[in-house]
């Protein structure tokens, strides 16, 4: 038992007190670590999507406009088909030290093949608002060489062969904030925001954290910490 001036507290509840204040200092420092987006500035002809002057432009499927944070080097892009349905665009940006990525941000922008009859189908479960337009947002835990195994021909294996080619290394368990939404009334289109972070940087294994790539209820700090962190990667002045 602990004393806190007339009350008395247990063990079990002080290790809360003392889990809770490690996840406000956790947040507080990966804010911290994140310097804030700059200035945006959106004019560019139509057609177009890309870096220009410094924010990444997109004029259609959606149009925005979305600048990044400083530390996050716009490192290009890739184009790929999703089996015989869809066609994905994939913009990278990432913060790298000794040929390892530190956190990254992708933007996803995938479309329904002409051949398709498939449209994006999924619900909006669990909101958040960016620009006013809402996405479905998840946080979850990962294994890279587990997801290439599963679909060698989807978005990881792709990444990491991008990366690669770049002369940088991906670790295999990562930590993601994804924010997603079908684009336009006929669904026909995808936009997808995907920051992520290897787990090391939590001092834990991705084991440890994690059940089914959810955050076991005593790491939920973690995911919210990582959650903080990817709103401060990026700020989005457009989307519809």
């Amino acid at each position: 038992l602990m004393t806190a001036g007339s009350a008395v507290v247990c063990g079990s509840e002080m290790s809360a007190i003392l889990l809770r204040s490690d996840a406000v200092l956790l947040i507080v420092l990966l804010v911290a670590a994140m310097e804030p987006p700059p200035a945006v500035a959106c004019a560019v002809a139509a057609p177009f999507r890309g870096v220009h002057g410094g924010t990444f432009i997109s004029t259609g499927d959606p149009p925005l406009c979305l600048s990044v944070a400083r530390r996050l080097r716009y490192l290009g892009s890739f184009q790929f088909n999703l089996g015989s349905v869809a066609r994905v665009e994939r913009y990278v940006f990432a913060d790298s030290a000794g040929g390892r990525v530190r956190r990254m941000l992708i933007l996803q922008f995938e479309g329904i093949l002409p051949s398709s009859d498939e449209i994006y189908r999924y619900p909006i479960r669990t909101p958040a608002a960016l620009a006013g337009v809402d996405y479905q947002h998840d946080v979850f835990f990962d294994s890279v060489e587990k997801d290439i195994a599963e679909a060698p021909g989807a978005e990881t294996a792709h990444t990491v062969a991008f990366l690669r080619g770049k002369g940088l290394h991906l670790d295999d368990e990562q930590m993601f904030s994804r924010f997603a939404r079908p684009v336009g009334p006929d669904r026909k289109h995808e936009l997808i925001f995907f920051y992520q972070e290897p787990v090391r940087t939590t001092g834990h294994v991705l084991s440890e954290v994690s059940r089914d790539g959810r955050a076991l209820p005593e790491f939920r700090a973690l995911a919210e910490a990582l959650d903080v962190h990817a709103r401060a990667a990026f700020a989005l002045r457009a989307s519809h």
